[in-house]
């Protein structure tokens, strides 16, 4: 599935959002963390957007490339990684991308939900839009847009 992500977020402030670009230790927080579920960790290139940060969101989304266990380069992948700061004002992030049950990483599909989910403009497939607007409702976000929703 073919997702991208703009730099320019069309929706600077929706109801308590807030777009901001990520601070330099949060950005390598985030791609230390992204790195350690990559294959071959040193060929990632990353593509980081804005920072949509609420009260009730701590989501960051952002697209990384790189190589596979054949050596070739994937092509941009969606990632999502929780991001915080902790007591002693230092930066954490989780990776959002695997399912902690089993270990085994989500589809791009459902990852694309979430960071839909959190207001991120990237597409989404027919049958997960009622569950992200649910969503995007309770964050006071508007429904997806018709452009953000692709066929099952």
């Amino acid at each position: 599935m073919y997702i991208t992500i703009t730099s320019a977020i069309l929706l600077l402030f929706v109801g308590n959002a807030y777009a901001r670009a990520l601070l330099p230790e949060e950005i390598a927080i985030v791609e230390s963390t992204v790195k350690k579920t990559l294959k071959d960790p040193y060929s990632a290139h990353f593509e980081h957007g804005d920072f949509l940060e609420t009260e009730k969101n701590s989501l960051y989304c952002g697209l990384v490339n790189a190589k596979n266990s054949y050596g070739a380069y994937t092509g941009n992948q969606l990632f999502s990684v929780m991001l915080m700061k902790n007591d002693r004002g230092e930066f954490k992030a989780l990776s959002m991308d695997k399912n902690f049950a089993d270990d085994k990483p989500l589809d791009q599909e459902i990852i694309a939900a979430s960071c839909a989910s959190a207001g991120y403009p990237v597409k989404v497939k027919k049958y997960l839009v009622k569950n992200v607007n649910k969503s995007r409702e309770r964050k006071g976000l508007p429904s997806l847009s018709p452009d953000q929703i692709t066929s099952n």
